[in-house]
């Protein structure tokens, strides 16, 4: 029997007991791991959150992204509104219609959390601290139950995942949620709990729309199957099962010979009933079970269709206006490759070590590296999956290099001295490097908290899970002790000299892009000027969240996505581009979408004329808020005296363009009236 890639403490555990009535040791030795990791991935993100600002400095606190305020408020106004079928606060967009809230179980999720603090916005950190907790506890859980060895080898490379990783899941999204779905599919997956794996694509779909990922990877999963990888055996399984931890092996499972049974003796059934659905079909089949009953059940389940096809195909792979950066590739190759270095290098080592001295991969192992390489097309594509793909990549890379890295381990642990004096040796060499690079920035004066903080979360992985079940067994020495300890302060070293620099990256943008004190004020002050419904012309489309969360009274124009305003009426969304611009009044020639004789849509150009009483007559508005990034369309409604005039700041200069300005559309053929600002010429 192939035991490769199991963890040496593991393979030393196979005396243990059952999960079920067995060795209490090893069932918190296991139990405490998950928790460890846990923590660090709690921890981890509120280090990061750490850097905004917050009440505690009388500022309000901030966060990284900007649908992130939609989301949040959009928690908050749960208990209020319900499941609206439509988004009133977006007018001009195909929301106002018909509202497809997409991530409705995200926001049921957000629940507790923003109603447990007094600023909601603490209590959004604190969800996404603890989903990231789970995700990382999820792929911990994912490795052991696959056997895998060296599994904290692998956790540090995903403390040193690219900045644009921990960006994404410092957001206030379903990021976390959809990953933790995904990895509890492939669980599902590699134990064959089919109908598991149904419920979860239901959940899936209602946490978030994208469940078509989890549909994906199952395909994978059912085509490996037919290409005939390696399958892991039910005996191989109890195998792994039991190097996990839960019981010891059969001599059957071990490769021994059984015994032969005595006279009257009945043999043991099979491992449960044949299944009534043919294999070939049962995946797939339940797959669709889960995938149709998670749309018929969703809330929004009727035009979820159109949304995806909105969502995918408008704004992500055939984007026809110009959309978000998220949407977007990466600029070039060489920075695309500076910023995935540590991912694609591991994928690329973990590829070759398999070819070199591996066995024929499993179909656990096909499914994970197909997976990898499929969200490495779509980070190609669009920025955004760089929030699936490396922690994938990783993933796939120990589960293809254990079988390899491990492949001596039986052997070791077989001599009953318990340690290897190279490997020892090698552990404390990296031990000594650790204290050397540890000694160095410590002595930098950089961020200290970071790095106590990273000290105490490995010195705690070395006491509870390696070295008390070692000390209480006693199965290995002294040397094997010191190599552990050695190896944990190694990997400390590699964290101070090699994570912190990303997280201080990511500490960076998770202060935020806006003034969110004066984006506050200006809300308060259009709150008291206008009245419930009074629709608010902002200068762009994406700072609605923002808006949207301090004002909740008035509409909006645009926002979310520039695919939501195009789909409904492209030439409104044309003139609204041209506008905030400052190019109005001009007249011009635009592509709008026609549909021919024959259905098929072609682009035609069309000449528009767009004056300044747009904003009025077509949008409706009667406040316009402009920022000091749009000044070109602040001095055309300077200069318009006859159609808005200047309202807030109260008093302000021209040479020090304040943050943020309020003008109020006039009546139409209204007389022309002084500004009620006083205006300071520089």
């Amino acid at each position: 029997m192939d035991v490769a890639g199991l963890d040496e403490d593991v393979t030393l555990a196979r005396g243990g007991r059952s999960c079920a009535g067995g060795h209490p040791l090893r069932r918190w030795n296991l139990a405490s791991e998950l928790l460890v990791v846990f923590v660090i991935g709690v921890a981890l993100m509120q280090y990061l959150y750490s850097a905004t600002p917050d009440a505690a400095r009388g500022l309000p606190a901030a966060l990284p992204g900007n649908d992130d305020f939609y989301h949040l408020k959009m928690a908050l106004l749960l208990p209020k509104i319900g499941l609206p079928d439509r988004l009133d606060w977006l007018q001009h967009t195909i929301f106002a219609d018909r509202f497809v809230s997409h991530h409705y179980g995200f926001h049921v999720y957000l629940q507790p959390f923003v109603h447990l603090f007094s600023d909601p916005v603490i209590g959004a950190r604190w969800a996404m601290s603890v989903s990231f907790g789970l995700v990382l506890g999820c792929v911990m859980l994912l490795l052991m139950l696959e056997g895998v060895g060296h599994r904290w080898l692998w956790l540090t490379l995903m403390l040193l995942l690219p900045d644009d990783f921990y960006v994404r899941h410092t957001y206030v999204r379903a990021i976390d949620l959809s990953l933790l779905c995904l990895l509890l599919g492939m669980m599902c997956l590699f134990r064959r709990r089919y109908v598991l794996l149904a419920g979860v694509l239901v959940l899936y779909t209602h946490i978030y729309l994208g469940s078509f990922f989890l549909i994906v990877i199952a395909g994978i999963h059912w085509i490996g199957q037919r290409l005939g990888a390696r399958e892991l055996d039910w005996p191989d399984r109890r195998l792994a099962r039991k190097a996990a931890g839960c019981r010891p092996a059969s001599p059957e499972e071990a490769g021994q010979r059984p015994a032969p049974p005595e006279a009257g003796h009945r043999p043991a059934p099979p491992l449960g009933p044949a299944p009534r659905i043919p294999g070939v079909i049962r995946l797939p089949l339940l797959v669709l079970v889960g995938a149709g009953v998670g749309l018929l059940t969703h809330p929004y389940g009727r035009g979820a269709i159109g949304f995806l096809r909105t969502q995918i195909f408008g704004s992500g792979l055939t984007p026809q206006v110009s959309v978000g950066r998220e949407w977007n590739p990466y600029e070039n190759v060489w920075d695309f490759a500076m910023r995935m270095g540590v991912p694609m290098t591991a994928l690329a080592v973990g590829i070759a070590l398999r070819l070199l001295r591996g066995r024929r991969l499993r179909t656990s192992e096909w499914t994970t590296l197909l997976t990898a390489l499929f969200f490495f097309a779509l980070t190609l594509k669009a920025r955004r999956f760089v929030e699936y793909f490396p922690m994938f990549a990783v993933l796939a890379t120990a589960m293809l290099a254990s079988p390899v890295l491990g492949a001596g381990m039986p052997a070791v642990a077989r001599r009953g001295a318990g340690a290897d004096p190279v490997i020892s040796g090698v552990k404390l060499l990296l031990g000594g490097w650790g204290v050397y690079a540890s000694w160095q920035y410590f002595r930098a004066d950089q961020d200290r908290i970071w790095f106590i903080g990273a000290a105490v979360l490995i010195a705690l992985y070395l006491l509870v899970v390696i070295e008390l079940p070692i000390l209480l067994s006693r199965r290995r020495g002294v040397l094997a002790l010191a190599g552990n300890a050695a190896l944990a302060v190694a990997i400390l070293g590699v964290l101070a000299l090699s994570a912190h620099p990303v997280q201080r990256r990511v500490r960076s943008w998770c202060e935020g892009n806006y003034d969110l004190p004066a984006i506050q004020r200006v809300m308060e002050f259009v709150k008291e000027q206008s009245q419930p419904g009074d629709i608010v012309f902002a200068d762009d489309w994406d700072i609605f969240p923002v808006y949207f969360y301090f004002n909740d009274k008035n509409r909006y124009v645009a926002g979310l996505d520039p695919m939501f305003s195009y789909e409904r009426d492209p030439e409104l969304w044309e003139r609204y581009k041209l506008l905030t611009r400052g190019q109005a009044p001009l007249t011009t020639n635009v592509k709008l979408p026609r549909r021919d004789e024959q259905g098929r849509v072609e682009m035609i150009e069309q000449k528009i004329t767009v004056p300044l009483e747009d904003i009025r007559n077509r949008y409706h508005a009667r406040f316009i808020v402009v920022d000091s990034d749009h000044q070109p369309f602040a001095r055309k409604l300077d200069a318009a005296r006859g159609f808005a005039r200047r309202i807030y700041p109260p008093v302000f200069d021209r040479a020090t363009k304040p943050p943020y300005s309020v003008y109020e559309v006039l009546a139409e053929n209204s007389p022309v009236e002084r500004q009620d600002a006083v205006v300071t010429e520089p």
